[in-house]
């Protein structure tokens, strides 16, 4: 019998900056919300302590020196996870880190 693929942990970070944002439809629940239905349409483990907020952190500073998104990544490396989940507001993930990704 072949063995059932255990289901891949992963991690979330979601932030918003202002008030105007979280009341505009991209509050820290409504990203939580997207992140969960995310990862169970992906058959990924989302346990609450990987999710990382960053509550009224402009876009502007970079996203390693976010206090949420040190965290993240300590855990992440610390623990091996490779999985990241993010809201569909790039933006608001790393507006000034796009170049991370290049």
């Amino acid at each position: 019998m072949a063995k059932q693929k255990q289901a891949e942990e992963c991690v979330l970070y979601v932030r918003v900056s202002t008030t105007r944002q979280a009341e505009d439809g991209v509050s820290i629940d409504a990203q939580i919300a997207k992140g969960k239905a995310n990862a169970e349409f992906r058959n990924l483990l989302l346990p609450d302590e990987n999710i990382f907020i960053d509550d009224g952190v402009s876009a502007k500073v970079p996203l390693w020196s976010r206090p949420a998104a040190k965290q993240m990544k300590r855990s992440s490396l610390s623990r091996k996870l490779s999985t990241f989940l993010l809201t569909e507001w790039i933006d608001y993930f790393a507006a000034p880190s796009i170049a991370l990704l290049q």
